[in-house]
This record gives structure tokens, C-alpha cells and sequence, in this order.
């Protein structure tokens, strides 16, 4: 899973900064971390009034589900500019890591090399698909060389299929796709619109569009691919088209490029 650390200090009092959904907080113990004084004493407040302890924090501390699934945020930040109050979805964690290398010199930035920034999928002469997964700092050094961050293996005869990153939207099984997108009705699409939420090697998950926030994990509002076959979790079964939003919500195909190495 991609993260993007910005690092306060190098003293192990300070540490990393990393982003983190509400959901992701199950322990009182990771309340502490929270890095915004203000938000630490509402999650605080929350987990309180709601006398959970520390073995385990439900969701619904922090979230209502709707009858549909959607989860709906339990906690909001006074606007200071006197609007509507500020639904509180995600915290920054602080976090300390011995592994976490320095973006570049003089930038106080920094990343965890094993954070996945993509998976690359290709496939070989006979057709056959692999995978290869680029890790965070992969992608940095290569863009810091000045070369491509998607690269095939063997050029010339590797064929590229596409790219996974978090937040990526696919159309997922439809068969017998229009090339053309407008051909097709939107409510359609809509109803075949995933976006990636998870990602490591052979294990890739898909949530629908609409439906980000919920904890469902059963078909169709969530699709799981582990292999490249044609059974329940096979990329084949899903077919996945990677496509492009509009501003105005028109759904096009993403264009399949890259440089040569």
C-alpha cells in the first residue's frame, strides 16, 4: 500500500507522519499517536463515551453505517470559517522507522522503502500475464535518473496490460465492452465502476466507485483478485479496463503508454 511520509524531525521523539483512515485505529494505544492535539482529544472523547477498551475499538466509534453500507463519520472539526463542521475520516499517525530514506537532500521528506507505489501487469509472447510489483522508493529512484516509472521488463518482448495504484478505477466484469465508452450507458458503467483500495503482490482489491468507505467484503460491492485465471478470484473472471473520470463524471479508457527503457 502506497503512503507518503513527511518527516517533522529525525529525533525518534517526532518521527514519521503517515495518513491513516479512523478505521485503522483499534487500539487506545495508537490514539497517543495521533499527531493534531484537537482531533486526539475528540478520538479520545469518542472512544470514552462509548466505554470501549483497549483491546479493541469497533468502527462504529467512529462511524454509523447506512442501510446500504455506506459508512457515515461519527466525528467533525469545528469550521473555523463558520461553515458546515468537518467530518473527521482520517488522523495522522506519527510513527517512528529505521528504514525510512530521505526523499532528497536538504527536503525534509522522507519514504519506507516497502511501501508499494505499483503493480505492473504484462504478459510475455505466448500471452502469458505476470506481474511485478515497484515498491515507493523503486519509483523515486527511477524518477530521480530521469527514467520512465513504468518500465517492462524486456521491452521488446514484453506487452504491457496495465498498471495498478491505489485509487486506480477499473470497469470489472462486462463482457463484450463497447471500445468506444460513450457507446455505453452511464448508469451502466456506474453500476461496473471499482476503484483499487488495496494492493500487494497477487492480492488485489477493488471496492465499487460509490460504496469507498464501506466494510463490505462480499461481491459486488467488493472484488478480490489473486491469480490471472478465470475462476472466482482470476483476473480473467473480472476483465479489468482501466479507465479515466471527467470532471463531469465521463468515463473514458485510459490510454496504455510507456517509454522504452
Amino acid at each position: 500500500m502506497l503512503k507518503t511520509l513527511i518527516s517533522q524531525s529525525k529525533r525518534p521523539s517526532e518521527g514519521l507522519h503517515v495518513r491513516k483512515s479512523l478505521l485503522t485505529i483499534r487500539r487506545e494505544s495508537q490514539i497517543d499517536k495521533i499527531v493534531d492535539h484537537v482531533v486526539r482529544q475528540i478520538v479520545k472523547d469518542a472512544v470514552l463515551r462509548n466505554g470501549s477498551n483497549n483491546s479493541q475499538i469497533p468502527a462504529s466509534t467512529f462511524f454509523d453505517t447506512s442501510p446500504d453500507g455506506t459508512l457515515l463519520p461519527r466525528l467533525f472539526l469545528r469550521n473555523t470559517k463558520g461553515g458546515d463542521p468537518v467530518p473527521i475520516k482520517k488522523v495522522r499517525i506519527r510513527e517512528l522507522s529505521s528504514t525510512d530514506v530521505n526523499i532528497k537532500e536538504g527536503v525534509n521528506q522522507f519514504v519506507i522503502p516497502t511501501n508499494n507505489h505499483h503493480v505492473l501487469i504484462y504478459s510475455d509472447e505466448q500471452g502469458v500475464f505476470y506481474e511485478e510489483v515497484i515498491s515507493f522508493w523503486q519509483a523515486i529512484k527511477r524518477k530521480k535518473k530521469g527514467e520512465p516509472v513504468v518500465q517492462l521488463p524486456n521491452p521488446k518482448k514484453d506487452s504491457l496490460v496495465t498498471t495498478l495504484k491505489i485509487n486506480d478505477t477499473f470497469l470489472m466484469g462486462i463482457d463484450d465492452l463497447e471500445e468506444n465508452l460513450a457507446l455505453e450507458s452511464r448508469s451502466f458503467l456506474k453500476n461496473h465502476l471499482y476503484r483499487v483500495q488495496k494492493l500487494s503482490s497477487k492480492f488485489y482489491e477493488f471496492r465499487l466507485a460509490y460504496k469507498q468507505t464501506s466494510l463490505i467484503t462480499d461481491a459486488p460491492e467488493y472484488i478480490r483478485i489473486n491469480n490471472f485465471g478465470s475462476r472466482k478470484t482470476g483476473w480473467l473472471t473480472y476483465n479489468p479496463v482501466k479507465v479515466n473520470i471527467s470532471v463531469i463524471g465521463q468515463i473514458t479508457r485510459k490510454k496504455k503508454t510507456f517509454r522504452m527503457k
